[in-house]
């Protein structure tokens, strides 16, 4: 069975992104691995999310989520790292609502 495709359009740049509509629970679990590999714990054994950790994990959930850019399929992080930075923060609020991240953690 073939994966729903959402299309988004950057507001600035006006490229096109091919985002799947949902994730499996393998890449769900993938995402998540990124982001546990790099938590330390305080003394009180609370977890602690570095800015490594925590783009690490964006970096993950990027690569899981988005299909194509101008259906474009290789260097897709690289290419979004390097767009108007309104663009990616709109790219990162669309897969965020794919994802379901985003609200569950804070950086202290």
């Amino acid at each position: 069975m073939e994966r729903e495709i959402l299309e988004i359009i950057t507001p600035n740049s006006n490229q096109k992104l091919k985002l799947k509509k949902y994730l499996t629970g393998r890449e769900s679990r993938n995402i998540t691995a990124s982001l546990l590999d790099n938590v330390s714990y305080d003394d009180n054994q609370q977890p602690k999310f570095s800015a490594e950790t925590m783009t690490k994990s964006q970096d993950a959930t990027i690569n899981e989520v988005v299909e194509s850019i101008d259906d474009k399929t290789d260097n897709i992080l690289d290419t979004i790292l390097d767009m108007d930075a309104r663009d990616f923060d709109f790219i990162i609020e669309e897969i965020n609502k794919i994802t379901g991240k985003g609200k569950e953690i804070k950086k202290e």
